[in-house]
């Protein structure tokens, strides 16, 4: 690949998926110095890639969100949580209902401004007592979802052996570890060869840590979990970000009973007893956040019950102190319940669930660029 760039400051941003044959290691080369004007060539050499997104720009975060939809669950009654994945080109949402105690899919087909096709599907052993966040990961070729009970404090699994077009093949608990107590967000991370849930516990404001161990499919037990954060000044805790940088991982936690966003240093090892919190500022009634690094900035954004969406700027020092943005409610109607930001190149959408009527609404944040070249899909863009 050769390009030709008028702007000595560039950056190229890679985003590929899981497949069944391994671990993704997105890499590429390049030279380490460019002249104005001076055509570069390019290489990919990532390692189990599927899908690419290629960024020549960055700081689209930094722009103003606009309204993009609403969509309307007339089936549904509370929406608590959303969660999207990409798979074998097609894109799946998935919905939590906390009083009907089910999950709706939600079918955009190849593209997400597509109208989705609404699938029930309902709660499968009828395992699911309040539920609140959902989160996939995808595992040696097979997609799972994680569900938070808020109802009877348990961690439900379904797998999904057929794939996400299909209801889950397998759906159960594994139980309380000991520590669960209201929990309402999950997060889960591979650090090294170890899959880890991060879940905040919204009654007795803890964060509870499960190490699955090298696979998903395990069943760990008390002995796998630790409890962190009970000292530092949580109340009613909610939904948590984890990023790594720098061989360091990041957290940011809403803290809505005091109107409070915490950041959490856990160093080189998330799995550990060992973290610093931070007070980094107020937002009213957090209820949904995403901790994002895109270029060299890094960002919170954030949703308050009733006041809408939060941008945080850490600026190109995570470890800074941020300033935070009222962005405002930008035309949703209802409570707001959850974020799960999406980057779909050339810029990034923001997904809220509403408290009532089953509203499933989305914002953009849409590319700055004004080179030839913004983005790419291609494995080595022209």
């Amino acid at each position: 690949m050769i390009l030709s760039f008028r702007n000595i400051t560039i950056l190229f941003f890679s985003i590929a998926s899981f497949n069944a044959s391994g671990q993704l290691t997105a890499s590429f080369d390049l030279p380490s110095t460019v002249c104005l004007n001076q055509q570069i060539e390019i290489s990919n050499t990532t390692i189990n890639g599927v899908n690419y997104q290629w960024d020549f720009c960055m700081n689209d975060l930094d722009s103003l969100p606009q309204y993009h939809s609403t969509y309307p669950i007339n089936e549904a009654s509370f929406t608590a949580d959303i969660d999207i994945a990409f798979e074998e080109g097609q894109w799946h949402g998935y919905v939590t209902d906390f009083l009907l105690k089910k999950v709706f899919r939600l079918d955009y087909g190849d593209n997400l401004n597509n109208s989705p096709v609404l699938i029930d599907l309902g709660n499968p052993n009828n395992l699911l007592n309040s539920p609140y966040q959902m989160r996939l990961y995808k595992d040696q070729g097979i997609w799972y979802g994680f569900i938070v009970n808020s109802g009877n404090n348990l961690l439900i699994r379904w797998t999904f052996g057929d794939g996400l077009d299909a209801p889950p093949s397998i759906t159960e608990s594994l139980g309380n570890f000991g520590s669960l107590s209201r929990p309402y967000g999950i997060q889960l991370i591979k650090e090294n060869d170890q899959y880890i849930a991060v879940i905040p516990n919204n009654s007795n404001n803890s964060i509870t840590l499960i190490n699955f161990g090298t696979t998903l499919s395990n069943f760990p037990s008390i002995g796998d979990a630790i409890t962190i954060g009970n000292d530092i000044g949580l109340s009613a805790a909610d939904k948590i970000s984890i990023i790594e940088s720098n061989g360091s991982w990041y957290g940011l936690i809403c803290s809505s009973g005091n109107n409070k966003i915490f950041r959490i240093e856990f160093g080189s090892t998330l799995f550990d007893s060992n973290y610093t919190f931070t007070d980094i500022g107020t937002v009213s009634k957090p209820f949904g956040i995403e901790l994002i690094q895109e270029g060299l900035s890094f960002y919170g954004l954030v949703v308050g019950q009733t006041t809408g969406f939060y941008r945080i700027n850490f600026g190109i020092d995570i470890e800074s102190v941020p300033t935070i943005e009222a962005i405002g409610k930008l035309n949703i109607p209802d409570q707001f319940r959850t974020l799960k930001v999406i980057r779909e190149s050339p810029g990034w959408h923001a997904y809220t669930t509403s408290r009532n009527n089953g509203i499933v609404s989305r914002i953009d944040f849409n590319d700055q660029c004004t080179g030839n070249l913004s983005s790419n899909t291609e494995t080595e863009p022209q």
